[in-house]
């Protein structure tokens, strides 16, 4: 198995991650994704941390996501 394949696996098993990568495969979400992506890229004290997750991929993602959640 693949380390993408292991990630994705362990991703749909968060109950708050399924939720995420189901409603990135609606058009209708995407739009609205979008339109906070936006938002959120603008915002001074967000944007560091989608800078770092666009960057340095789902290790940064997952680990914004325990930080945020404690």
């Amino acid at each position: 198995m693949t380390m993408a394949e292991r990630l994705g696996n362990a991703l749909m098993q968060d109950p708050s991650m399924s939720t995420i990568l189901e409603s990135l495969a609606n058009p209708w979400h995407k739009d609205q994704l979008d339109e906070r992506m936006a938002l959120i890229k603008e915002d001074p004290a967000l944007k560091p941390i989608l800078e770092e997750i666009e960057t340095k991929g789902p290790t940064a993602m997952m680990r914004w996501k325990i930080l945020l959640c404690l």
